[in-house]
């Protein structure tokens, strides 16, 4: 069974807090070498339940890329690093990435992410919600193994008001806007996200939705 997935912009009393924060890698990236042919097969393999819940953390496995956890405040700083230490990086596999609690850090990675040119993929035993979904977006492609969760819904205010309940010419739905602009979603995606599910709940993308809002590619 899949673990919770965090809610973006708040956290809230159904969801747990992440915690074990660990240090960042800083001068380890880099110990082990890419994979000379990495193709989407390199996303299969990767189970989930492998990976801890702690705060977002980018490695390299048996020659693959691999990004987990809950991003945060940290992550921007993380994800330079790691793709400066992989300059030829083409693929990223996410296995287990269920949100974030802090959106601003989410979609600064996100934009690096997508100037980076690098590909995005769910194991089919993956999982990826919320936050998580937004940067899986910003991959130059983006698969989903057949299995693979793609979770989605809305987001909340410190206030405790739905972004579902906000007209939608109000300024708070821009900072996410302006993202899937900058990123090439259309924002049909994001009206969806706010209709599909709660702040406190989660709606699981089916493969249709997958295809309908482009968050998986032909590439």
């Amino acid at each position: 069974m899949s673990r919770t997935p965090c809610p973006r912009r708040i956290w809230l009393p159904l969801f747990p807090l992440v915690t074990g924060l660990v240090a960042c890698h800083g001068t380890d990236y880099g110990d082990e070498p890419l994979a000379e042919d990495v193709d989407i097969y390199s996303c299969e393999g990767w189970d989930e339940a492998d990976f801890p819940d702690q705060t977002a953390q980018c490695d390299v496995r048996e020659g693959t890329a691999l990004m987990w956890g809950t991003v945060g405040p940290s992550t921007p700083g993380r994800l330079e690093a790691f793709l400066d230490a992989y300059p030829d990086l083409e693929l990223l596999v996410l296995p287990y990435l269920p949100g974030s609690n802090d959106d601003e850090s989410n979609l600064e990675a996100g934009r690096m992410l997508y100037e980076a040119g690098i590909a995005t993929c769910v194991p089919s035993t993956g999982m990826i919600a919320s936050g998580g979904v937004d940067l899986f977006l910003a991959g130059s492609s983006r698969t989903v193994g057949t299995g693979g969760q793609v979770g989605v819904h809305s987001w909340s205010t410190w206030g405790g008001a739905s972004g579902a309940e906000l007209p939608t010419d109000d300024p708070e739905h821009d900072m996410y806007l302006d993202y899937y602009e900058d990123i090439g979603i259309s924002e049909d995606f994001y009206w969806f996200t706010l209709d599909a599910a709660a702040a406190n709940s989660i709606h699981w993308m089916t493969a249709d939705e997958l295809v309908q809002y482009g968050v998986v590619t032909d590439g």
